[in-house]
């Protein structure tokens, strides 16, 4: 069974499943957490427009976490709405693992 660690939430959640699926795998993990979706990308586990997206918002959940920019809650609800259909998508592929 794949495991998240924490609350779940979306993009906290995601390379969580992603690590977990690849070790199911037995597959060594990526150094950062972005590069994990790559690999899923590579096991053939996502397509590589998603891992690209998937990608871009792990970035945006460092800038969140780790207060890189200053953003406002309406920058911050507009980049999350745009993710959803990705993070939909993510959630279908990693649940047939």
């Amino acid at each position: 069974m794949l495991r998240c660690s924490g609350g779940c939430n979306s993009p906290q959640c995601c390379p969580d499943l992603g690590d977990s699926a690849l070790g199911h795998l037995k597959r060594e993990e990526p150094g950062r957490y972005r590069d994990i979706f790559s690999a899923l990308h590579r096991e053939g586990i996502i397509q590589e427009s998603l891992a690209r997206t998937m990608e871009r918002l792990a970035g945006f959940r460092n800038v969140l976490v780790h207060g890189y920019a200053d953003l406002t809650p309406q920058q911050t609800w507009r980049e999350l709405r745009r993710a959803l259909p990705a993070l939909e998508e993510f959630a279908e592929n990693i649940s047939r693992q």
